[in-house]
């Protein structure tokens, strides 16, 4: 059985400007983990912040790019994405957008253009259409994760605070 460890990470809102996510946000994103492992769609995993990005580093045996999961990180962070808006907090879902910066979960999320608004005016500028459905990224290349697969004898893998 071979292991693989993936990190996926986006700015999905935060306190202040660009500071941190908020407690609830991840804890929302915590207890997406949780069911995930009980589930066993992963084997274990860690949710973590940098500045405003909130990453989930999961081990798993579905393999690099693995859609099931993308979409489980992508769900993840439309979960948090909706605690920000509640709570009126700055950037709420920004990295789940079609023009979010590279390096994140790449989204499908249409932002209004300040160009414009036409999509045939997108499409020339980006050359993308603009989706406006919610929907997880189509491949590994629009999701990136950081990824290393290992045979299990050489990892193991254990849950925050267990033995």
């Amino acid at each position: 059985m071979r292991i693989t460890i993936s990190v996926i990470k986006a700015d999905v809102g935060s306190i202040g400007g660009h500071t941190r996510p908020s407690e609830r946000m991840l804890d929302t994103v915590r207890a997406r983990l949780r069911e995930a492992v009980q589930s066993k769609l992963v084997l274990d995993g860690l949710i973590t912040y940098t500045g405003d990005d909130i990453a989930i580093i999961m081990s798993h045996t579905r393999g690099v790019g693995a859609r099931d999961i993308h979409r489980f990180a992508w769900d993840s962070f439309l979960a948090a994405t909706d605690d920000a808006r509640v709570a009126g907090l700055y950037g709420a879902g920004q990295d789940l957008l079609v023009d979010a910066p590279s390096g994140n979960v790449r989204g499908a999320r249409a932002r209004p253009s300040p160009r414009s608004n036409s999509t045939a005016t997108r499409r020339a500028a980006t050359g993308r259409p603009s989706r406006s459905s919610c929907s997880p990224p189509t491949s590994a290349a629009r999701a990136p994760t950081i990824t290393r697969s290992t045979p299990s004898s050489a990892t193991r893998c254990t849950t925050a605070g267990s033995s």
